[in-house]
């Protein structure tokens, strides 16, 4: 894997598949012994949750399984490399779609994976989505996704950042408060907020998962992550892009431009620089788009979306249009 690749693009692009061969030989993996496992879900989908969604919500698992193992015990998986990739799922193959290069990646509480599905040991409760799309579109991939809300925000991922921080451009905005009250209500562990222009609390593994909540105009000052939503998803890995003083573009997985708007549309996407926690963007091109993004806050719009743009026709998935 060339080294100008995104940190995490070595577990989301064609690797994205991500099995360690390595991996698969370390006791436990897959074993089906140890402490039981409970509450975990998986998914498997195309297109960022677009088509051929099959959801699991109580599948077939077993204590000490592995990401990897809990694919098979509940699918048909076919892999090469000694089972160092996947390359099928139920009979959707890796190769090429539209002469660009489809893979499977697979998300843990709306976060990408670090390391291969037969390193990843289970924990209860666990969300784990399984998606099929173009893996070379852009060099970071899509290293957090909005489709396992209420997590990460309540619950952390993979045992780390546990607590959450809300930062409201507005805090006495109705879009502050509804956002406050629906972490809460979901389990989320709120922590103090810092306003813009101020750095968020930075403490390791521990540091809270943000959540950003202002008009795209204001976003610039909450730090690189919310700022690289105009660049586009060559930065952000979001398939939206800001242009101008509040006009919002949602894109397709071409990043090509299908809809505009800069009135009365809001945004909920996640966004993961390195190996930092996922800093969630709750956005709109005005006072009516913020409002509306924070009521998308819910998991029947979000569920097994990368992101979701919402304006007077409710929320819909991004990227945009057909998606292969």
């Amino acid at each position: 894997m060339s080294s100008h690749l995104h940190p995490l693009r070595s577990w989301l692009g064609r690797p994205a598949v991500a099995l360690l061969a390595a991996a698969a030989l370390l006791p436990g993996c897959g074993a089906g012994a140890g402490e039981a496992v409970t509450g975990v879900t998986l998914t498997v989908s195309s297109g960022f949750g677009a088509s051929n969604l099959k959801t699991f919500p109580t599948p077939k698992v077993a204590g000490e399984d592995t990401v990897l193992r809990l694919l098979q015990r509940n699918t048909e998986v076919e892999s090469r490399d000694g089972g160092g990739f996947v390359t099928a799922i139920n009979g959707t193959k890796s190769g090429a779609v539209d002469g660009e290069q489809h893979d499977w990646t697979y998300y843990v509480d709306g976060v990408a994976a670090d390391r291969g599905a037969a390193a990843w040991r289970l924990r209860s409760g666990e969300q784990v989505w399984w998606d099929f799309h173009a893996s070379d579109a852009f060099p970071g991939g899509t290293p957090a996704v909005v489709g396992a809300y209420p997590r990460p925000l309540a619950g952390g991922f993979d045992g780390r950042h546990p607590t959450t921080m809300i930062r409201c451009a507005d805090p006495d905005r109705a879009a502050c408060t509804t956002v406050t009250e629906r972490l809460t209500a979901a389990g989320a562990k709120l922590v103090p907020g810092t306003p813009a222009g101020s750095p968020a609390t930075d403490a390791g593994q521990q540091a809270p998962i943000q959540v950003i909540v202002a008009r795209i105009d204001q976003l610039a000052g909450f730090g690189p992550e919310a700022a690289s939503l105009r660049a586009g998803p060559e930065e952000s890995g979001v398939f939206a892009r800001i242009t101008g003083d509040r006009t919002l573009e949602g894109l397709d997985q071409r990043g090509k431009t299908v809809t505009s708007s800069a009135t009365s549309t809001g945004i909920v996407a996640a966004i993961r620089r390195s190996t930092n926690a996922p800093v969630w963007i709750v956005a709109g091109t005005d006072d009516q788009g913020l409002r509306r993004a924070a009521k998308a806050l819910d998991e029947d719009q979000l569920r097994h979306r990368a992101a979701v743009i919402v304006d007077q026709r409710g929320a819909r998935g991004i990227p945009e249009g057909p998606t292969g």
